[in-house]
């Protein structure tokens, strides 16, 4: 009898974990399944899709290049448009030096910080990288590097620092040579590293890096070597010591490979796809590398074997989300898939057919707090039921438009702002002003549940209870993120306030000379502002 209850335990609990499962993956495609496309674009002129970024609250920002005549490769501009969670898109709004003629000498490619929300901005002239930012004064630009450049890349880490990789490019003896270079702003001015030798290339272009950032600052970026395709990682924020390994090439025939993706998700933890191509007979396979801790890359896993991955996304909980294409009868067309995995293998959804694409990225997408996914792209998108249009144009992809109810409880949340301190740069002394506000409840919903926690819920319920004020920290950390002084640490209600730090940390002893960074954190979200002392 006992060993008959066993074993109906057994089954029970595996039926019940198949029937979660399930559950799970019919939700992770649903989004897709269900979404609705919307065109955000309607001009004569052909726009070109850069990013779309997922910030706080699941605000999205979406970036996109809008030509200003009919030439491919001629003027143009930098737009943005924001959607704030269960609202309209907003107007666009060109991002940006506008004296800057874009594609006549001077272009730009532009990011924004998930966490700050700061957009960030690298300039290029003929030979030289300028960077700016939203928060500086009329984008005043500051001079990274000079020489003829190639590929920049831009990531950043969860105290605002920004990091860089290029190759830089040059000819001698009739050869071409690449060098690859990192720099980060993160001791206040911009220091520039070589981390690569001088690697001899056939092409009058070198190869492209690509870099992701740790929590902490540590960079990891993955370049072509003269064989291998080669990761650098350093020891610290702003460290010199770097640590470089060749990729193993992928276990499939193939005559060229490449990193075709590569991410860090919020737990430290790495992600990359290669790209592989043989010529005969004509193939392409993308390969999902795992990042296993102290031994490096795993064993690959084949996500296709006839496209091409167009982004890589990692959600909150550290899912792995694909979206590959594959061309579709002429050449200019592509479907689009969705992938991901469904235990150990990895399944593809069609989410689009009959795409006509004319620019890099082409598709990107991300999944918001709540699970939900959204996806934008540039192109032609053929529609029965419109007629086929004639320039290139951007499309939003996401989740369908829900009715509201005729009744809404107007409820409050606590929400919060940090400032910039003043002043700053500071000698002995220096003041950080913030807020505590109540603002309506706009999107994923929060619920005080006790003083000292303050917890997000996915329901889809639009009412909101606040019982109690929310627990507020104020924090100092050097540019190592090692904590020096705690200067909020209490239960806040809706107010402004203001701290002093006097350049001190925890133990009363004078910091030394440099950069730090204040955390104001309340709830579950957080907002970080640079500081610089001077002594």
């Amino acid at each position: 009898m006992n060993r008959r209850r066993t074993y109906l335990g057994i089954l029970i609990g595996f039926l019940l974990l198949l029937i979660f499962l399930f559950s799970h993956f019919d939700l992770a495609f649903a989004q897709w399944e269900d979404a609705e496309i919307n065109r955000l674009t309607e001009n004569e002129f052909w726009n070109f899709l850069h990013s779309l970024t997922i910030g706080k609250y699941d605000k999205l920002f979406l970036l996109f290049a809008e030509n200003t005549t009919h030439v491919i490769g001629g003027p143009y501009k930098i737009v943005m448009i924001t959607k704030e969670n269960g609202q309209d898109w907003t107007e666009p709004v060109e991002v940006g030096d506008t004296s800057c003629h874009l594609g006549q000498g001077c272009d730009y490619s532009v990011a924004i910080d998930p966490q700050t929300e700061v957009m960030h901005l690298l300039y290029y002239g003929t030979d030289k990288i300028y960077y700016s930012n939203s928060q500086k004064h009329n984008w005043e630009k500051d001079l990274v590097d000079s020489g003829y450049k190639h590929c920049t890349r831009i990531a950043f880490d969860s105290l605002g620092n920004v990091h860089l990789a290029w190759a830089k490019l040059y000819t001698f003896a009739g050869l071409h040579y690449f060098k690859i270079y990192y720099a980060t702003n993160a001791s206040g001015e911009w220091v520039k590293q070589a981390i690569s030798p001088d690697i001899c290339t056939y092409w009058s272009e070198g190869g492209c890096p690509t870099i992701a950032v740790k929590r902490e600052g540590i960079a990891h970026i993955i370049y072509p070597g003269p064989v291998y395709m080669n990761h650098a990682w350093n020891n610290a924020l702003g460290g010199t010591t770097w640590t470089t390994r060749f990729i193993t090439p992928p276990p499939v025939a193939h005559d060229s490979y490449g990193t075709s993706s590569f991410t860090i998700d919020r737990n430290d933890k790495l992600h990359m796809t290669i790209h592989t191509y043989l010529y005969e007979p004509a193939r392409n396979r993308e390969l999902y590398y795992p990042w296993v801790e102290d031994t490096g890359w795993g064993e690959p896993e084949e996500i296709t074997n006839t496209g091409s991955i167009e982004h890589l996304f990692v959600d909150r909980q550290g899912e792995v989300h694909v979206v590959w294409s594959r061309i579709s009868g002429d050449i200019n067309y592509r479907d689009m898939y969705y992938a991901h995995k469904e235990g150990d293998e990895w399944v593809s959804y069609q989410i689009l057919d009959h795409y006509e694409y004319y620019a890099n990225p082409l598709f990107h997408f991300g999944i918001d707090s709540e699970g939900k996914g959204y996806a934008a792209f540039s192109g032609i998108y053929y529609d029965p039921v419109y007629d086929p249009w004639d320039s290139s144009e951007i499309f939003y992809f996401g989740p369908p438009a829900t009715l509201v109810p005729d009744t809404i409880v107007e409820e409050q949340i606590g929400t919060f702002q940090l400032f910039q301190n003043y002043p700053n740069p500071f000698n002995n002394t220096t003041i950080i002003p913030f807020t505590v506000t109540r603002s309506q409840v706009n999107g994923s919903q929060f619920i005080v549940n006790s003083p000292t926690h303050a917890t997000q819920q996915s329901v889809n319920s639009s009412q909101l209870m606040v019982h109690s004020p929310l627990r507020t920290t104020l924090v100092i950390y050097n540019i190592l993120g090692e904590k020096v002084r705690i200067l909020v640490d209490d239960d806040k209600w809706p107010g402004e306030y203001q701290v002093t730090w006097d350049g001190k940390n925890d133990s009363g002893k004078e910091v030394s000379s440099g950069v730090y960074f204040c955390k104001l954190k309340v709830g579950d979200f957080s907002e970080i502002r640079k500081l610089v002392l001077i002594k």
